[in-house]
């Protein structure tokens, strides 16, 4: 878990919030639908 939490945080440095949060958003709503 707090391994994954690294990454996240480590994404959010790389691409900034606005853009980590729309890939999550647009991966969760692929999951959501399959």
């Amino acid at each position: 878990r707090s391994s994954e939490e690294r990454h996240s945080v480590a994404m959010i440095e790389l691409y900034g919030a606005d853009k980590v949060r729309k890939i999550w958003n647009e991966w969760a709503r692929k999951n959501l639908e399959e």
